[in-house]
């Protein structure tokens, strides 16, 4: 079962939704807390359990693939199951709009 966006309204993940990529919240406590606030969740004890969906997001903000230095100094792509994230902001905006 695919971990549930933690975004109030947001219904990703949730039985019969259709499977969206979602996020841990970041380790760096400054970030963790900055994506906290901007959540509005007061309820949440299990901070290992919170999850964002990409739908919260930036498009441009989410990477797909990566290029890998390797020891020669080539670079090799990265296609991994797991999504990153170059900004670790959440988009605010975004928040109030999912129903």
């Amino acid at each position: 079962m695919p971990n549930i966006c933690s975004a109030p309204g947001c219904r990703s993940n949730y039985s019969g939704e259709p499977y969206t990529p979602v996020f841990r919240l970041p380790s760096n406590s400054k970030l963790r807390e900055i994506w906290l606030r901007t959540l509005h969740r007061q309820d949440i004890e299990d901070l290992k359990n919170v999850f964002i969906c990409s739908n919260h997001f930036r498009t441009e903000d989410v990477i797909t693939e990566v290029d890998m230095p390797q020891p020669d100094g080539s670079l090799q792509k990265f296609l991994g199951d797991q999504f990153y994230i170059k900004t670790l902001y959440l988009v605010s905006s975004q928040l109030s709009q999912v129903s």
